[in-house]
């Protein structure tokens, strides 16, 4: 007892000297330190999880320690520090904070063990007048310390406390309430790894909600039971689907580790918010008891917040809710890889009897986003711009990537989710390069039909069980098209026929503006004519469309003459014409008309931008030396024997000249002959006066005989059968 009196009275001195001699150098310690003796000292780290309630710190609360110095022969009483809390006796430091304090003893000569003994809590003894730490004891220690002569001085000697020593031998008990208000939460599991013997043995348990709750008790069959859990710091990954058996949809998941303490037992029910945890835990005081309570409860609220942030959602899984017959809806789960996509989400409530109710302008707090496979919002990043309700799919989407639509909102105080698995269709064939049409590969200088660009053509049969979803549209140039259910695209088409017995390919009757009727075209490849690889000694082959694709379009807007930078210019004049800006989508300088085909023409609805690089700028020498990518024939190439052409005639002494509409001009007001022998008129650059255009007749006449050979400029049911050159190699 008398070198137990003697270390208390030396510790109580080294506190002195700690509070004194703070900044002292090593030899001024020595000075001050009474032979025989060294002085330890050091910081004690807590890293326990703190995630459940074992020995949380709470925002207002210390850690109180002993420090416990013993010898190595076991053979001293212990000598005692504890740390308090502040200004009270024996401090071992003024300010002591949540998980860190420091310590400082003074040490005979000996070789020592340091070891701590922690608390959150404690409660005053009237009767004895004393601080009882009782609960939650934590405990940590540092390699032994050899104190001498020549190793007096010991600092940064950290002690590491564990809360929860991982020991198969010592157990203790977990009964963690879990309340589930979400209505669609039928079931949870709980999974975790046991490391003992250092192995990782994964442990599973099914959480079965009664009422509303369920417990989490660690109970598994592999092992883990209620009496006895072996003791450790587990984390534990908590799952929730809307199956009782968990294999369905999984709506939440949250991790949480549970520090389960050798000699403490039945101290594992209740739970504490994590700082750092995405978990719905809330905690709150209650003080008239001075108790934390904490609940972990899965509301809507939560599924719905966790979901609006789909980057801490770990668990890849995502809610989908039909509370009170709520149907999400949205337009097609397609996009396109190449062209723009609209998507339209819409919400409705199912009713006992009768037609659906749309809820969507009822419903609030709208969201929508894009998710990767990772569930991360590509939103912004992938350039998709949401509007509304309605999200536009940019170009260019990678079709060997998976994408999902997440869809949430607010009704009648309730939240609702889901997403969609959204498929991207691989690039769409534009032709953008010419291909061969008896082989298929792509065109040579040996290839006479070439397929070329796409533009609508065939009529979609009456009787086609083909569905159009107008919702999906795409603009290619001055067209809008619209996807069907075989996965091609469609032009919508207001019927404007020109004759009134006219009949499509379907046989089905061409109808008049009148009629205010409505049919869909295919979009299909152009097909062109080779009629020369070598044209006008340029080295580049001609292509004329071997159908009349579009009308509609006059060669000018008017018959007037008008004065453009001081000139006179005819209605007649290609160089201004309405067909040639169409055509080639640019206006010359000074043009007075409207600049309606400004950059989305002829050219830019049919051809991609890597089309359009492959197409020739062509001079044409007999119209004022204009430039064009695309352009009409003139009345000396369509007679000419050189590009296959008879030099005159008309009916079967002329089929080479002659082109049949297409469905889709008819439907735009062409002419049509109706036989293979008689199909449109269609228009040519250059003009025998100042008052006509030329034109090839029906017949393939192109003779002014009765006006057979012209026409007047602002006739739209004379067709275009364009005409370009391109490099066949």
């Amino acid at each position: 007892m008398k070198k137990i009196n003697k270390l208390l009275y030396l510790f109580f001195v080294s506190v002195f000297i700690f509070s004194a001699c703070n900044n002292l150098t090593e030899n001024s310690l020595k000075e001050e330190i009474p032979e025989g003796y060294g002085l330890v000292s050091g910081q004690i780290d807590c890293n326990s999880h703190y995630r459940s309630a074992f020995n949380v710190v709470l925002p207002d609360q210390n850690i109180f320690y002993k420090v416990i110095a013993e010898d190595s022969e076991g053979v001293l009483d212990t000598v005692t520090a504890t740390a308090v809390k502040k200004n009270a006796t024996f401090v071992l430091q003024d300010t002591i904070k949540k998980n860190t304090a420091k310590y400082q003893l003074m040490l005979p000569y000996g070789t020592w063990n340091i070891t701590i003994e922690g608390y959150t809590a404690y409660s005053y003894d009237a009767e004895t007048e004393e601080e009882v730490y009782t609960t939650k004891t934590l405990y940590g220690s540092i390699p032994d310390v050899v104190v001498s002569s020549s190793n007096y001085y010991h600092s940064n000697l950290n002690i590491i406390t564990i809360p929860a020593l991982l020991d198969s031998d010592e157990t203790g008990t977990v009964n963690l309430p879990i309340s589930v208000t979400a209505a669609t939460v039928l079931g949870a599991k709980a999974e975790w790894v046991q490391n003992i013997d250092g192995t990782d043995t994964p442990l599973t348990q099914t959480l079965l909600i009664s009422s509303g709750e369920t417990a989490f008790t660690m109970i598994a069959d592999n092992g883990v039971n209620a009496s006895g859990v072996p003791s450790g710091s587990y984390f534990v990954r908590f799952s929730f689907y809307d199956s009782a058996d968990c294999a369905g949809t999984l709506l939440y998941t949250c991790t949480e580790a549970i520090n389960v303490l050798y000699k403490v037992l039945s101290e594992t029910n209740c739970w504490v918010k994590s700082e750092v945890s995405n978990s719905p835990h809330l905690f709150y005081r209650n003080y008239e008891t001075d108790e934390y309570v904490a609940d972990f409860i899965i509301t809507d609220k939560v599924i719905y917040d966790a979901l609006n942030d789909p980057g801490k959602f770990a668990g890849k899984g995502y809610y989908s809710l039909n509370v009170d017959d709520i149907i999400i809806s949205i337009d097609d789960p397609e996009i396109s890889h190449d062209i723009q996509t609209e998507i339209n989400v819409t919400a409705a409530k199912n009713n006992a009897a009768g037609p659906k109710t749309d809820i969507t302008a009822d419903a609030a707090d709208w969201n929508i986003a894009l998710l990767n496979d990772a569930g991360d919002d590509i939103t912004a990043a992938g350039g998709f711009i949401i509007t509304g309700k309605k999200i536009l799919c940019p170009v260019g989407i990678p079709y060997d990537e998976t994408f999902k639509l997440y869809v949430s909102f607010c009704y009648n105080n309730k939240y609702y989710s889901c997403t969609f698995d959204l498929k991207v269709q691989p690039e769409y064939n534009f032709y953008s390069i010419p291909i061969d049409v008896s082989t298929g590969e792509k065109a040579t200088a040996a290839s006479t039909e070439v397929y070329f660009g796409v533009f609508p053509k065939t009529v979609l049969p009456l009787s086609s069980a083909i569905t159009i979803n107008e919702k999906r549209k795409i603009i290619l140039g001055n067209n809008i098209y619209y996807l069907g259910s075989d996965g091609e695209y469609y032009a919508k088409v207001l019927e404007n026929g020109y004759g009134t017995s006219y009949k499509y390919s379907d046989n089905s009757s061409v109808k008049q503006s009148s009629a205010n009727s409505y049919r869909y075209f295919k979009l299909e490849p152009i097909k062109w004519k080779v009629l020369t690889t070598n044209y006008n000694s340029t080295g580049k082959a001609l292509l004329h469309a071997d159908m009349a694709i579009m009308c509609n379009i006059p060669f000018y807007v008017s018959t007037s003459s008008r004065t453009i930078s001081g000139t006179t210019v005819t209605a007649t004049d290609y160089k201004y014409s309405t067909v040639r800006a169409y055509l080639n989508g640019a206006y010359e300088a000074g043009d007075t008309q409207a600049a309606e085909y400004l950059n989305k023409g002829f050219m830019q609805t049919v051809f991609k931008s890597q089309a359009q690089s492959l197409i020739a700028s062509t001079i044409l020498s007999d119209s004022s030396n204009v430039n064009d990518k695309i352009f009409l024939l003139n009345l000396t190439e369509v007679t000419s024997t050189a590009l296959g052409f008879p030099t005159g005639g008309f009916g079967s002494s002329a089929k080479a000249r002659i082109r049949r509409p297409t469905d889709y001009a008819k439907a735009n007001y062409s002419y049509d002959g109706g036989s293979d022998v008689s199909g449109a008129k269609y228009m040519l650059r250059g003009a025998p006066s100042g008052s006509s255009i030329r034109k090839v007749d029906n017949d393939g006449d192109t003779s002014t005989t009765n006006n057979y050979g012209v026409g007047s400029p602002t006739d739209k049911k004379i067709a275009l059968v364009p005409a370009l050159c391109i490099t066949l190699e």
